[in-house]
């Protein structure tokens, strides 16, 4: 989580930007609940085969999704 933020404090180019604040960890873990209350075990069945990863993916996702968002509305809203 540190070499996350420091990343993103890099990027953003902001000293409060954190995985937190940008809505990546809400949505990682929005995603990663959706996938395991809807599948059974987070597991993904995909054409008779079963994905092990699908709330790994889900959570990947779901932090983009997050992400996109919030910088969506920020540029929205403050623009």
């Amino acid at each position: 989580m540190a070499i996350a933020g420091v990343l993103l404090q890099s990027f953003f180019r902001n000293p409060m930007a954190d995985p937190f604040v940008l809505g990546i960890h809400s949505g990682a873990a929005f995603g990663a609940a959706a996938v395991t209350l809807i599948f059974r075990y987070g597991a993904v069945v995909l054409g008779g085969g079963v994905l092990m990863f699908g709330t790994t993916a889900a959570a990947f996702v779901g932090a983009l999704i997050g992400s996109f968002a919030a910088c969506i509305l920020g540029f929205v809203l403050f623009a």
